[in-house]
Order: structure tokens, then C-alpha cells, then sequence
């Protein structure tokens, strides 16, 4: 189905958050789901292993981890483009957690990606990052020669009322003429609670208000791959 990349330069914008709940999502939904943490310190697989075992523990590794999902551990600038290309072959969607920078591991990743989704809260520092960010997808589509959809998606808003900091983020790249998700990632105590369970509301509450936020999340993202493949097909 599709390679998707979570990706920023600015940290704690909750990119794995919104990766291992996608993960929860689509595996819930009947995909076969591979997660590829390139992320020093290895939350996303954390959440995969979670009571099975240690990151660290299985250095460089492929193995099932917990809910169906795969997980490549501890991948590198010299190996991620492989587990990348190897675990796409056989799995649905392979989700790819890069770390908070702009390096090798991240150009590689990107280039063979059909989606990179950069989280964002609103403030003016996260908007610094997605665009340092955005220049490596452009890198990588002048590298590749490939046509590789970015979308910038708000993330840990507010459920209850539209913030004047999150209209003022939207607004930014509406004038830069960066195309942003329509469904914004929540703050939800939800997401914040399964870190401890390694689930996800998804998976244990699929009717709760954080659930059906991932839900639409997910909707939206497998409609724009649909129109992508379509739009490649033609």
C-alpha cells in the first residue's frame, strides 16, 4: 500500500504519537503493518516491544512484535533504505519513525517514501522545523525524480476550542502554500495513557473520542495515497 515517513527537525511534536496510534489504526483495520524506528531512542519500537523486550537489547533486528506488528530496530544511515525496501515487499504500510534532525538517514528515507506526514504544534518553532524539514523532501524529490506527497498535519490541539495560535500556524502555511491535513491530531489523555499499556485507543477503546481522531486521521491519509496511485496510474 504505501511507505509513510513521520518526520520533523523540531522535537517533541508528538511524531511517534501520531505514528504507533496510525500503526494501532491501520492494523485494526485488517493492513499488514512494519514499523521502522530510526529514532535514537527508540519509542516506536518501544511501543511495539512493549513486555516483550529492550530496543537496545536486539540491536539491529527485525522481529513480531505485539498486535500483528513488525518492527526494525535501531535502523541506521547505512541500513534503512533496505528495511525500508525489504519490509515494504511484504507488509501493507511500513511506517518509518525518523529522528529529530535533518541527516542521511532521513534524505534516504524519504526517497523511497510515498507520504511524509511532519507534525507540527502550533507555534513558530515547530513551523521553523517543518520547513528545514520540507527541504529535505525536496532533496529527495530532485534526488529521486520522485513525485513524494508531504503533508503537514497540527498536531496536540486543543479537542475543545480553536486556538488563536493554531489558526495563526494554519494560516502560515496556507501563505507558504503548504498543504496541511484537514483533521488535526488531538490532545488527548488517551495517547498519553497507552504509552504505559503499549496499545492504543484504537485498539482497546475504538469508540472513544481519541479513537475516532485517528480514525479520520487515517481516513484522510489513505485517501490522499488512493488519489496518488490513481494520479501515477493514469
Amino acid at each position: 500500500m504505501a511507505t509513510i515517513c513521520t518526520a520533523t527537525t523540531k522535537g517533541g511534536t508528538g511524531k511517534t504519537t501520531i505514528l504507533v496510534n496510525l500503526a494501532a489504526e491501520l492494523r485494526r483495520n485488517g493492513y499488514t503493518v512494519a514499523v521502522v524506528d530510526a529514532d535514537p531512542q527508540q519509542h516506536a519500537a518501544r511501543w511495539v516491544l512493549h513486555g516483550l523486550s529492550r530496543p537496545r537489547d536486539l540491536g539491529a533486528a527485525v522481529v513480531e512484535g505485539r498486535h500483528g506488528i513488525t518492527v526494525a530496530t535501531n535502523a541506521t544511515d547505512r541500513d534503512i533504505m533496505d528495511r525500508i525496501i525489504e519490509l515494504a515487499g511484504r507488509h501493507d504500510a511500513v511506517l518509518v519513525d525518523l529522528q529529530g534532525s535533518a541527516n542521511q538517514a532521513m534524505l534516504m528515507a524519504f526517497g523511497v517514501a510515498d507520504l511524509v506526514l511532519i507534525p507540527v504544534q502550533p507555534s513558530e518553532y515547530d513551523i521553523d522545523g517543518a520547513v528545514t524539514t520540507l527541504r529535505s523532501v525536496k532533496a529527495a524529490r530532485e534526488m529521486t525524480r520522485r513525485d513524494i506527497l508531504a503533508r503537514v498535519v497540527l498536531s496536540r490541539t486543543s479537542p475543545s476550542f480553536a486556538t488563536r495560535a493554531a489558526k495563526e500556524t494554519r494560516q502560515a502555511f496556507d501563505r507558504a502554500g503548504v498543504p496541511l491535513l484537514a483533521v488535526e491530531f488531538l490532545d488527548r489523555v488517551a495517547f498519553k495513557e497507552a504509552t504505559f499499556t503499549g496499545s492504543a485507543p484504537s485498539l482497546d477503546q475504538p469508540n472513544s473520542p481519541a479513537a475516532k481522531n485517528v480514525a479520520a486521521l487515517a481516513a484522510e491519509i489513505l485517501g490522499l495515497l488512493a488519489a496518488q496511485a490513481d494520479a501515477s496510474a493514469a
